[in-house]
């Protein structure tokens, strides 16, 4: 089964109990396993994926409650359309985060600074707090509402481990 699920991306019409089998396969290969379905017989291998997708119009309670998403118009290209929404925000996030983390370490570095050189520090708890929220905040928010790249369905999945805050080089370089 790992051989059959490693070079075919799409399985249709397959027998309830190869489904379990062909989602474990999946994972078994470190790939993220997307399943979709409607029946009772659907609900092992809806539950047992990384993403169940039960059919809302069609579907049974049992699929529903055994998924992650429920389609409620039972349109796949709904499927598309989360994928890249949620790429498009998770990148959103990533800028946001890059941001805020860039701004505050030059502030932490120089509040640190200041206390090593033995110095009063140069801003107070309301300055800083002012700093905060009228200079970060307005920055943060625009980076994490714009809208995704053009190509984002184009890029390959990112790996399950990868983490979302070190996924930038200054952090690399930072932390090594």
């Amino acid at each position: 089964m790992d051989k059959l699920t490693g070079s075919v991306r799409v399985f249709a019409r397959a027998k309830p109990e190869d489904k379990l089998e062909i989602v474990k396969s999946i994972q078994r290969q470190g790939q993220v396993a997307a399943m979709t379905g409607d029946g009772v017989n659907d609900a092992p291998a809806l539950n047992q994926a990384d993403i169940g997708v039960a059919m809302g119009i069609q579907g049974t309670e049992v699929a529903k409650g055994a998924s992650d998403m429920i389609l409620t118009d039972d349109n796949f290209c709904s499927i598309v359309a989360a994928v890249e929404k949620g790429r498009a925000i998770y990148a959103g996030i990533q800028k946001f985060v890059a941001f805020i983390m860039s701004v505050h370490i030059a502030e932490v570095m120089q509040i640190f600074i200041c206390i090593v050189v033995g110095i009063p520090v140069m801003r107070t708890p309301l300055q800083i707090l002012f700093l905060i929220l009228v200079t970060d905040l307005p920055p943060s928010i625009a980076l994490g509402v714009e809208p995704g790249e053009a190509n984002i369905l184009k890029m390959r999945p990112r790996p399950k481990d990868e983490p979302i805050v070190l996924n930038w080089p200054l952090g690399d370089t930072l932390l090594s």
